[in-house]
């Protein structure tokens, strides 16, 4: 099992960011296309979620039947979100990161690694929510996600950065990656709900 799909896994589970190094640096044979990975776990993900998980749902203030729409519309765009994520870390990483001098595509192929490794791990997640069916299992997955993202993003860049300055540009992208993700949800409401007004929580789908 030293090539394939298997491989790749393998190394993503042990070692995300080292390996999205070494892809670059063009250790690329014995790896399984990294894009058509993180489609196929992006599936995974969503077919476990939507079997058993819980949904993130819009409740307006007023309790309004509009929100049927709103939730209908989150439903079915929230799928977008994983993969605009990807481009959106790498152009923070490619601002924020500067000394290992990669260019955007690059800055894409390495996110996607890094990204793809939590995913994985969010997966399990999912997956054990079958056995203990918590209601905080998408929170918990969430953030094994960026747990998993940002310890990655800490191997790819070890060589160029040390601790802080890692840590600084790591804080910066979390803060601006949440930000954009509320945003993104609020335009989704407001678009097919008019206006924001209420809370978002998981409900068991």
């Amino acid at each position: 099992l030293d090539r394939g799909i298997i491989y790749t896994v393998k190394e993503l589970f042990v070692k995300p960011g080292r390996t999205a190094r070494e892809y670059l640096m063009g250790r690329r044979v014995r790896h399984y296309s990294i894009f058509a990975l993180f489609v196929i776990v992006i599936a995974l993900k969503v077919f476990v979620d939507n079997t058993g998980g819980y949904d993130l749902v819009y409740t307006s203030h007023d309790h309004s039947p509009a929100d049927a729409r709103a939730n209908a519309a989150l439903d079915y765009y929230y799928k977008l979100l994983y993969f605009l994520c990807i481009p959106i870390l790498s152009l923070l990483t490619l601002v924020l990161f500067t000394k290992p001098r990669l260019n955007y595509p690059e800055h894409l192929v390495a996110n996607c690694f890094l990204i793809t490794a939590g995913y994985l791990y969010s997966l399990l997640v999912s997956v054990a929510n079958f056995a203990i069916d918590s209601p905080y299992h998408n929170l918990v997955g969430i953030v094994v996600l960026a747990f998993i993202y940002f310890m990655g993003l800490r191997q790819f860049m070890a060589p160029e950065y040390g601790f802080f300055a890692w840590l600084w540009r790591a804080l910066v992208i979390l803060m601006v990656s949440a930000v954009l993700f509320g945003i993104t949800i609020a335009i989704f409401i407001n678009i097919y709900w008019g206006k924001f007004e209420g809370t978002i929580h998981f409900q068991a789908s």
